[in-house]
């Protein structure tokens, strides 16, 4: 009888973390900046330009996604964000250009908040942990200008919730 009650515990834990919705976000949280300049760098250390080849942002090993309408970092986009800071760490990269995205909402401004608002919160765990300062990250919003997936079919909109850092 443990048993089963031990089972039927586990099953109904599952159901409830399935259910879980999303925690409610603050109304409004200050931007780091709309758009931030680069200090000049020695030439020896690479540019935040991005690249149109994607030579500096390949195979999304520095690509972030994030759930819909969404900005917060949770503890998987904090793990990745450490990861990639690692990273461009060992590849000796101080500046970086942080671009933020989205899916098709119900207005371009609305788009361009939200894909600024997650730009924003990553930067801000960058700076938070210490892995570059505000002066070597800019900053860019491209709302739903430049989807990686389809906006129609609902399982390709993921590829557009996403933050891209290039180096």
């Amino acid at each position: 009888m443990s048993k089963l009650k031990g089972i039927l515990l586990l099953l109904i834990a599952a159901i409830v973390m399935g259910c879980a919705s999303q925690p409610k976000q603050p109304k409004e949280e200050k931007p780091v900046a709309e758009t931030q300049q680069v200090e000049t760098a020695p030439a020896e250390e690479k540019t935040a330009e991005p690249q149109q080849n994607g030579k500096n942002n390949t195979d999304n090993e520095t690509t972030v996604y994030f759930a819909p309408k969404t900005y917060k970092i949770d503890t998987f986009t904090a793990h990745k964000l450490d990861s990639i800071a690692e990273l461009l760490k060992a590849k000796n990269v101080t500046q970086i250009k942080i671009v933020g995205h989205c899916a098709k909402l119900d207005s371009t401004k609305e788009e361009e908040k939200l894909s600024l608002q997650r730009a924003n919160a990553v930067a801000r765990y960058f700076e938070s942990t210490g892995a570059f300062r505000a002066g070597n990250i800019t900053i860019s919003a491209e709302g739903a200008e430049h989807p990686a997936g389809s906006h129609t079919d609902i399982s390709e909109r993921k590829h557009n919730r996403r933050v891209e850092i290039y180096y």
